[in-house]
C-alpha cells in the first residue's frame, strides 16, 4: 500500500490529452484514502519556481535520491487511480513530510 510521503512515478498528460509522460509525484493523502482505488498526489518537477507554492526537496531527507534536484509544486494537487502508478522511487522522511503537509495546509485554510 502507498503511504503519505512516498514518491511515485505516474503518467502526466500532455496538453493535447492524447499522450502522456511519466513523472514523479508525492503522495499526500492519508492511509484511509490510500485504502481506496484513488490516491491524492502533488506534482514534482525539476524546473525551478520562485514562488510561495513550491519548495526544493532536500535530498538528505529522502530514502533514495532522485535523478535531478526537484521541487514539489504544492499548488498542483490531483487525484489519480492507483492502478496508474508505475512504481515507488523514494519516500520523504518525517521532517520533510511534515513540511510538505503544513505548506499545503497553509494554502487551503479557511478565509473569512
Amino acid at each position: 500500500m502507498y503511504k503519505q510521503g512516498d514518491i511515485v512515478i505516474v503518467p502526466f498528460p500532455f496538453t493535447n490529452l492524447l499522450e502522456s509522460k511519466f513523472r514523479p509525484a508525492v503522495v499526500i493523502s492519508t492511509s484511509e484514502i490510500n485504502k481506496t482505488n484513488d490516491i491524492i498526489l502533488a506534482q514534482i518537477t525539476s524546473k525551478t519556481y520562485k514562488d510561495n507554492f513550491s519548495f526544493t526537496i532536500e535530498l538528505d531527507k529522502l530514502s533514495s535520491p532522485l535523478e535531478k534536484v526537484s521541487q514539489v509544486r504544492c499548488n498542483k494537487i490531483f487525484t489519480l487511480e492507483k492502478a496508474l502508478i508505475r512504481k515507488i522511487v523514494s519516500s520523504f522522511d518525517s521532517v520533510q513530510k511534515r513540511y510538505l503537509l503544513n505548506k499545503i495546509r497553509s494554502f487551503i485554510e479557511f478565509e473569512s
